[in-house]
């Protein structure tokens, strides 16, 4: 797939409930409706900010007519090198019990099972080669049909973790320029991008709508609508910003490692 190994290892990265429901707000691949962290046995450092191992437990609902799911695994991902010393990004999750999470047939959920390996490696410049083996079971009577779809639908979403890479560096470039800039909104009355004047085009950017991060004018031929998750006290929500094209390709190209490790400070 299109992009880099450090772009598909920070977009996959969910060592928190709040990164994980971010993650999905971009990629909507994981088709779970409620999501928690239960522990954490190793975060990300600046060693190797996308390192995590911890357990996890979510749940899915499949409508009327199919009983609810839930599944506890551990999860373990970050970067290695190979036999031939070449870097890769890995990204391991397999059901476990403990005893401390029994199964709620109580409250008629049935606990699934999974298992499943991605392996990525930079291919060239701007390719990745992905290998992913897995398997899942649904439990109780549900058709072996919907254990293939489920992990076909996981496997599918893998290539929308680089976009989800290039919206959260999007982000994280918006809200370091807006910290480092008090002085507002441009008054220039032309397009940053174009030089054209906005006063005389018919398709303006609303007024007050200019770039986000460099603060400057757009006409709408040169703005780009991107909608960017919000991490609020209680959920996570999206917004839709309208960036110059300048700004949006300028946050692609910033590397994903060094964003990574910017976060971590940060906290």
């Amino acid at each position: 797939m299109d992009g880099s190994v450090e772009d598909a290892a920070f977009g996959a990265l969910a060592d928190t409930k709040y990164a994980w429901e971010v993650r999905n707000s971009y990629t909507k691949n994981d088709g779970f409706d409620g999501r928690k962290v239960l522990a954490t046995l190793q975060r990300p450092s600046e060693e190797d900010p996308f390192r995590f191992v911890g357990v996890k437990w979510a749940t899915r609902d499949y409508g009327t007519f199919m009983t609810r799911r839930d599944l506890v695994f551990l999860e373990s991902s970050g970067m290695a090198f190979d036999s031939d010393g070449e870097r890769v990004y890995y990204s391991l999750a397999h059901s476990i019990e403990l005893t401390e999470v029994p199964t709620l047939d109580r409250l008629n959920i049935i606990r699934m099972n999974l298992s499943s390996c991605y392996i990525m490696r930079q291919l060239n410049d701007d390719k990745i080669d992905v290998y992913c083996r897995g398997y899942s079971d649904m439990g109780g009577e549900m058709p072996e049909g919907f254990s293939v779809s489920f992990f076909s639908a996981a496997v599918a979403g893998v290539s929308g973790m680089v976009e989800c890479s290039y919206l959260k560096k999007l982000s994280w470039y918006m809200s370091r320029r807006r910290q480092s800039d008090s002085t507002g909104e441009s008054r220039s009355s032309h397009c940053g991008v174009c030089g054209k004047s906005v006063n005389k085009l018919s398709s303006l950017v609303q007024p007050g709508s200019g770039c986000p991060i460099c603060r400057l004018p757009v006409c709408s031929k040169c703005s780009v609508q991107k909608k960017l998750s919000i991490v609020s006290p209680d959920d996570v929500v999206q917004k839709q910003f309208s960036f110059c094209l300048s700004c949006v390709i300028e946050a692609r190209k910033l590397p994903a490692w060094d964003v990574a490790t910017a976060l971590l400070k940060a906290t």
